[in-house]
């Protein structure tokens, strides 16, 4: 009786499952053209090639929003914190975005289209389920 330890054709078994998580923990994007929207969670960057800024999300300040199945006289509000840098070993500017209120700031318009998850009543969100899309373009 013998018995095969190892062959050479399952070795895609073992790195495509890798390969594709090695992907999805990547945190860094490049953005070659603007105007562009992107989705970011809290510590995920993108470059803008054309600039060589760096974004990242990094923390909500602010959700306010109107929860769903509430009917709502005020959309509410949401601010979120992006670290703006570059290029090169330049200062890191810290933008707060508010919802619905472009910023110029950075030498980019920056603004927020989109927040996920929705807030519901009596729930309360984990900082990293906060997805935001972020447009960028140019001034």
């Amino acid at each position: 009786m013998a018995i095969r330890l190892w062959r050479r054709d399952h070795a895609h078994r073992l790195l495509t499952p890798l390969v594709a998580l090695v992907a999805a923990c990547s945190t860094a994007t490049t953005i070659r053209e603007l105007p562009t929207t992107v989705d970011l969670r809290i510590g995920h960057r993108v470059t803008i090639a054309e600039t060589s800024q760096t974004l990242e999300f990094t923390e909500v300040l602010t959700d306010s929003r109107c929860p769903l199945g509430v009917f709502c006289i005020w959309a509410g509000d949401f601010q979120a914190a992006i670290n703006v840098s570059g290029p090169g070993d330049g200062p890191t500017r810290h933008v707060v975005l508010d919802w619905m209120k472009p910023d110029s700031s950075s030498g980019l318009i920056l603004s927020i289209d989109g927040i996920q998850p929705p807030r519901r009543i009596a729930q309360t969100i984990d900082p990293r389920s906060y997805v935001i899309s972020l447009h960028i373009a140019r001034p």
